[in-house]
């Protein structure tokens, strides 16, 4: 609960920005990014892939990275060889480490590195911006 109420705060404090994106079957490249506004440092609050069947027979690999200034901090892999499962949600999400911290015209991002066969991916990351040099506070209740 502290963590959603602590967002809620820097929603309303008009802190928080996400990016969402979406690539279809056997599509590759970014998924979502965030830039760092100027004289702002941004931490990550949120981080979060998932995968959904398009129709079809899935067959293939996934991989999913989270970068920070283009460095690979965390990874998504999962073989979906040969899964049956026709449309719908595959069950399938996961959520990154968070916690990093970036500073004015750096860069936080998801990436598709290997797309499967009739497999759509979703991406979402959540990021809230101090002042440069301010340590993140969050108020009391």
């Amino acid at each position: 609960m502290g963590d959603i109420l602590d967002l809620s705060i820097k929603s309303f404090e008009g802190k928080v920005r996400t990016a969402t994106g979406t690539l279809g079957s056997t599509v590759t490249g970014d998924l979502a990014t965030i830039t760092a506004s100027g004289s702002k440092d941004m931490y990550l609050a949120k981080a979060q892939a998932s995968i959904k069947n398009t129709g079809g027979l899935v067959d293939g690999d996934i991989e999913v990275v989270l970068k920070v200034n283009n460095t690979i901090v965390d990874r998504w892999f999962s073989n979906l060889s040969k899964n049956v499962n026709i449309g719908g949600n595959l069950g399938n999400k996961y959520n990154f480490a968070i916690g990093f911290k970036v500073t004015t015209g750096q860069i936080i991002k998801l990436e598709v590195i290997i797309a499967a066969s009739n497999v759509g991916i979703a991406g979402s990351l959540e990021v809230f911006e101090e002042d440069t040099g301010v340590s993140p506070q969050i108020p009391s209740v």
